[in-house]
Order: structure tokens, then sequence, then C-alpha cells
């Protein structure tokens, strides 16, 4: 049997990479997207350091909205194509 825990935390790792490099790409600083997801700074931050206990299903619904992707976007690994956000 795999190890879920590691499987999970990959995701969660993914998860993370995908949603700061989209941020960065889009040049928001994170107040700004805290403000446009609606969700506090320090629940970004915790996100965007792969704390899995940060986030749940609608909050990344929040997060991905305000990068202008789809959270299935977001949860691609790099072999995949990985959320861009728009310009």
């Amino acid at each position: 049997m795999p190890d879920r825990s590691a499987e999970t935390r990959a995701f969660l790792m993914t998860l993370a990479r995908n949603l700061r490099a989209a941020r960065l790409r889009l040049g928001l600083p994170v107040e700004d997207r805290a403000f446009l997801a609606e969700v506090d700074v320090l629940v970004i931050q915790a996100v965007e350091r792969g704390e899995g206990d940060a986030i749940d299903l609608a909050t990344l619904g929040h997060l991905a909205w305000a990068l202008g992707v789809t959270p299935d976007a977001c949860s691609r690994s790099r072999a995949d194509r990985p959320c861009a956000g728009t310009p």
C-alpha cells in the first residue's frame, strides 16, 4: 500500500508551488491576493508553504479564482500544465 502521507505532502507542495508561481507571475503581493480571494494573509502564506491544515476546497476555490485559474490547474505537477494565471 502506498504511503498516503507522502502522497498528500507531495500534492500540497505541488499546489503550494503552483499557487505561489501564479501569484508572482501576476505580480500580486500576498496582501492583494488575500483581498481578492477574501482570505487572511496568514492563510495564503501557510498554503504557499504547503501546510495542509490551512486549506480546504472552498479556500482553494477562492485562491484559484483570485488568480483567474481553476483549482484543478493549480494541483497539476510541472510535467502537466501548472496554473499560469491570466496577465
